[in-house]
């Protein structure tokens, strides 16, 4: 098999990406369906391609990024999945992956900045890994880049695909705010990153931003970046309420799951960091609770929706189902259902059921069938006389 003496080969990292940035994306396809008034019947096609996109460009990311780190990661005893594959097969997911990118376009609308977008995206792969520019290790850019392709570039190509899609006029302003919130959310999600990698960078002797830079600075860092793309966030939202009144309701999700933790991550520690979940806080707004936020209100203007939003949270966060069964259970443990049961519940149903069957004997005895003399229920009567006539 050769490299017999490396570390054992991983799957590919589709689990990171299925439960980061798949989830997240597929948050912003069902929010620019919600954006541009796209309709259920346009909104699959769109979100299927999309997806193959979204797959496309994570593939070759990933890809890209663990060719040219092979070496280090091999020093490292991090996880690669090209390590011990050989040449042809690393190209033929190089084409598989450049395919799923390129391959929905004849479908998609696009113009030219569409293309300029997709070609910024895979120039940048490249640029990030390849030597010898390999801006991985050019300290802040490396932070840069990586939150373009991670998240600005990809968010707002799939922005400006759905606006294609719809009869609006460009919302310059919006794309803006979108733009810097997503740069934002992703030079916080590298730094964090990075910082969890400085140990197994410094064995493979990988030069990054955090690896480079005082943990302390890195930390007040992160509290200035998390504060400014809250508020970008709260400001695209504002915007697109002054169009679209339902947007009020993300602008009140993020102020309750988000500015009731900001508090804790202001004192956030470098020894607290590494063994607190929600230290990719808020990531678990923009993929679990926004995403379902959309599609619930995408069902106010077509049901089928709800559909969606059930496979959405089946597939990205079925802990969801969990947490709703969890607050139910907690309902009912402090509510009297005991009380309300025997003292309200049952002498309804009791009364109904009296009523029912008062109905149905009078009913029956006009057709001269009395269940009281044959001291049987009306579904007994009829069992026996279909047995009767066989």
């Amino acid at each position: 098999m050769g490299q017999s003496g490396s570390i054992p080969i991983q799957p590919f990292r589709a689990d990171d990406w299925w439960t980061s940035k798949a989830s997240l994306l597929m948050g912003f396809v069902y929010l620019f369906a919600l954006w541009f008034h796209i309709s259920f019947e346009r909104f699959i096609p769109l979100a299927l391609f999309s997806i193959l996109v979204i797959t496309g460009f994570a593939s070759f990311g990933y890809l890209t990024n663990d060719f040219f780190d092979k070496e280090k990661d091999m020093l490292a005893s991090k996880k690669n999945f090209l390590l011990a594959k050989p040449l042809v097969y690393q190209i033929g997911l190089a084409i598989v992956s450049i395919s799923l990118i390129a391959m929905p376009w004849f479908f998609l609308p696009a113009d030219g900045p569409s293309f300029w977008l997709i070609g910024i995206q895979l120039s940048l792969f490249l640029l990030y890994s390849c030597p010898p520019v390999r801006l991985k290790e050019k300290g802040a850019a490396g932070v840069l880049v990586d939150s373009l392709y991670a998240h600005a570039i990809p968010t707002i190509l799939a922005a400006y695909t759905f606006f294609l899609a719809s009869s609006i006029s460009l919302p310059y302003i919006a794309f803006a705010l979108l733009f810097f919130w997503q740069l934002l959310s992703g030079l916080r999600n590298i730094l964090i990153h990075q910082l969890e990698d400085t140990s197994s960078d410094l064995s493979s002797g990988t030069q990054t931003f955090a690896g480079t830079t005082d943990t302390k600075k890195i930390l007040q860092i992160l509290q200035v970046v998390i504060l400014l793309e809250l508020a970008f966030c709260l400001a695209f939202f504002s915007l697109l309420t002054v169009g679209e009144h339902l947007f009020a309701v993300c602008i009140a999700a993020v102020f309750v799951l988000c500015f009731r933790s900001s508090f804790w991550y202001i004192h956030l520690t470098q020894e607290e960091l590494p063994d607190l979940p929600l230290r990719y806080f808020p990531n678990n707004v923009y993929e679990k609770w926004l995403p379902a936020i959309y599609l619930i209100l995408l069902s106010f203007s077509n049901g089928y929706f709800i559909i969606l939003l059930v496979l959405h949270i089946t597939l990205f966060n079925f802990d969801l189902y969990r947490s709703i069964i969890r607050i139910g259970s907690n309902i009912r443990n402090n509510l009297p259902l005991g009380y309300i049961h025997y003292s309200i519940v049952l002498p309804i149903c009791i009364f109904i059921s009296k009523v029912i069957n008062h109905l149905i004997y009078y009913s029956l005895l006009i057709l001269s069938i009395d269940l009281k003399k044959e001291q049987m229920s009306a579904l007994d009567y009829f069992r026996k006389k279909r047995r009767n006539n066989r």
